[in-house]
């Protein structure tokens, strides 16, 4: 259909007393053409009709119609969505609508002071502002009916939220214990938030707003006034400008460079030395009101070692090394107090305390290192001294090849700077040995297993080696040379056997000896599993559903053997007793114990199969379907039993035993009941199926026995 032949258009036809009214016709009709309609309704006796459009009306149950003109609604209920306000360098997003009928189409204006800035088409627009210098930008929406052509428009002035141009004004060198004025500017609309920033606090200066324009903006100026009492050489000043609307944040820094007239100086001639007089001097202002020492940033009290004087000297006598630090002094003189520029101090001392580590008895052909330790700064040049040999630095190595009396071991400790010395000094002593025994192997034995051990000595020229093996006092080997292989025997448990080397010199025959006291480890050679009242638990036990298992893992072992359970294959416990309660289906699971000896890693394994009772459940008879007098028949008698059930039968009231029976019939009857009962031989529980068949022939008798 021609979308510009399109118009909405209400038909009404009333019926008096009707039922069930409805129009038949088309639904969508074109300017110019004849369409016709009928009203029906269900009315006794004959309704009467009559049709409505518009302000016309007309009578009987058809109309003819035909449409002239096209008929419109709209525009009209034009809105514009989107911010309040625009923000420079930023996308702003604006959404059009109206009410129009069949449809509007949109169009947009972005005009600054009367100019054109830019026009687009559709419902949406995105508005980034023209230039920094704009303070307000007008969106207007055009919406226009689509076949009507009528339109209507709507419109928004949008401030443009700005920030730029931001400079700080004031002095780029300060000294300190004067005040200096800074001023920080801004372009900014519609307004600014300004803060300052300074050596790690923020500041509120005096706002105020310019009414200075300058190309549409607006300038803020924030005026601060600082006073310098802590010197740090170059510190950022930090202006800090926030726009109110769009909450866009510039910034502007000023490095300050900070002239300190104030400080420390010696006034002792040479350098700070310990356990000497030494002074430093405040300089900078005449004679000061007063004057506050700091050491480290913390005011530093006098004491008798310690003293002020009036026109700004400290003096320690003696200085320590422990005086080393930062020294600066606080002046005040009317105004503000100014701290100095700080003079770091450090203590030149020592020696002190000189120090040979190394050891003091030597063995022949066996070389030795030793370190020289002292208190001292800068660091003491070192000289060692040994008979007619002197050596440098802090180490000094050492082999003597025969035997010779005690002899001082020497090392001299000098200060480079104000060359004070100090020695140290060991007495050193030289055997010939033996010395250093020791004995290397294995820290167990393991009944029935070859342990190889080594014994070895500092000895000049050579040792000699022999062994000795006890147990429990007693004397069970011996052997020459410098190793040895022992086994004990695998009826030996639970003892301890003590080997001993004894190492001779080839020189002075002198000889040491070393001692190693050996556990033979044994086990484990069997493992039991036990119940509570120590029963042995054979290969296969059953518990009730829910119930709780307690059970004990028993072995022989030395050193103690580590015990772990597991149960279907899962780790249960690692203790020698377990507790736990079955799990089922399924209704058989292993059950193992396995003892490990932690010298030997040998292991040994105990396993039950843990089933849990079920049953009896599904108990059926099985046999003929019906029996014949004088006829002998099979019946069987089966259930669903863990671990298995008993079977018993009542058949013409009498008892009887077994899973399997035969039964004759000898008497005229027409049927026979017969019952089974399964009963669980380890719970007890019971289960019984009753069989009614029917009895063919005739004899007197009857005969029942069982298989």
């Amino acid at each position: 259909m021609d979308p510009l032949s399109a118009c909405l258009l209400l038909l009404t036809c009333l019926a008096d007393g009707p039922s069930s009214v409805q129009i038949v016709g088309v639904n969508v009709v074109t300017v110019g053409i004849p369409y016709g309609f009928q009203c029906i309704a269900n009315c006794y006796p004959d309704c009467k009709y009559t049709w409505t459009r518009g302000n016309v009306t007309s009578q009987g149950h058809e109309l003819s119609f035909q449409l002239l003109h096209v008929v419109t609604a709209g525009p009209s209920n034009i809105q514009i969505s989107g911010p309040t306000y625009l923000t420079y360098g930023a996308e702003s997003i604006f959404i059009c609508s109206a009410r129009c009928y069949p449809a509007c189409s949109f169009s947009w204006t972005v005009s600054w002071e009367g100019q054109t800035l830019s026009k687009a088409q559709g419902s949406n627009i995105s508005v980034t502002p023209y230039a920094s210098t704009v303070l307000e930008e007008n969106l207007i929406c055009e919406a226009m009916d689509t076949v009507s052509h009528l339109y209507i428009s709507s419109s928004l002035s949008l401030p443009v939220a700005s920030i730029s141009d931001i400079s700080i004004v004031g002095d780029s060198t300060v000294t300190m214990g004067k005040s200096y004025m800074f001023t920080c500017y801004a372009a900014c609309y519609p307004s600014c938030n300004i803060v300052w920033k300074y050596m790690g606090r923020t500041y509120e200066g005096n706002q105020v707003q310019i009414p200075i324009y300058h190309q549409g903006d607006r300038k803020i100026a924030c005026h601060l006034e600082i006073t310098f009492n802590d010197y740090t050489k170059i510190e950022p000043l930090t202006c800090e400008a926030t726009n109110t609307i769009s909450h866009s944040i510039s910034t502007s820094v000023r490095n300050l460079t900070v002239i300190d007239p104030i400080s420390v100086h010696p006034s002792s001639a040479g350098l700070p030395t310990g356990e000497r007089p030494f002074s430093l001097q405040c300089v900078g202002l005449q004679n000061p009101a007063s004057i506050t020492w700091l050491w480290n940033k913390l005011p530093m009290p006098a004491s008798e070692r310690v003293l002020f004087s009036s026109d700004g000297t400290m003096t320690f006598n003696p200085l320590l090394h422990t005086d080393d630090g930062l020294y600066q002094c606080v002046v005040a003189d009317g105004g503000p107090p100014i701290q100095s520029v700080g003079y770091q101090m450090q203590v030149n001392y020592g020696p002190y305390r000189v120090g040979i580590s190394g050891g003091d008895i030597l063995t022949v052909g066996v070389l030795y290192h030793f370190n020289c330790s002292v208190d001292c700064y800068p660091a003491c040049l070192l000289t060692w001294t040994w008979g007619n040999v002197t050596s440098h630095g802090p180490h000094f190595s050492l082999q003597i090849e025969e035997l010779i009396p005690p002899q001082l071991l020497t090392c001299t400790a000098v200060n480079p700077l104000i060359g004070v010395e100090l020695a140290g000094e060991e007495t050193i002593q030289v055997i010939a040995g033996p010395t250093n025994i020791q004995i290397s192997g294995p820290g167990f034995l393991t009944a029935g297993v070859a342990s190889n051990f080594s014994c070895s000595a500092d000895c000049y020229s050579s040792c000699s080696y022999s062994w000795t093996l006890t147990e429990e006092g007693l004397m069970i080997n011996t052997a020459q040379g410098n190793t040895i292989a022992v086994t004990p025997s695998t009826s030996v448990k639970n003892v301890f056997e003590t080997l001993t080397c004894t190492a001779q010199d080839s020189v002075s025959h002198l000889s040491i000896s070393s001692s190693l006291s050996l556990p033979v480890a044994s086990g484990p050679d069997a493992v039991s599993i036990l119940n509570p009242y120590g029963g042995l638990v054979g290969g296969l036990m059953y518990a009730q559903p829910g119930s709780t298992i307690e059970l004990q893992c028993v072995t022989t072992c030395y050193p103690v053997c580590s015990i772990s359970w597991f149960y279907g294959g899962l780790l249960l416990a690692t203790n020698s007793s377990v507790s736990f309660t079955p799990v089922a289906p399924p209704y058989t699971t292993p059950l193992t114990c396995v003892a490990l000896n932690p010298a030997t890693k040998h292991n040994f394994t105990a396993e039950v199969t843990v089933g849990v009772s079920d049953g009896p459940k599904n108990v059926v008879i099985e046999g003929p379907a019906s029996l014949e007098i004088g006829v002998t028949a099979t019946l069987t008698c089966s259930a669903d039993c863990s671990p298995s059930c008993s079977f018993q039968w009542t058949v013409y009231g009498k008892t009887m035993t077994g899973s399997v029976i035969d039964i004759t019939v000898n008497r005229y009857i027409s049927e026979e009941s017969i019952s089974c009962q399964a009963q669980n031989t380890f719970t007890g529980n019971t289960a019984t199926t009753n069989e009614t068949l029917r009895v063919s022939g005739t004899i007197t008798a009857a005969l029942c026995t069982r298989l």
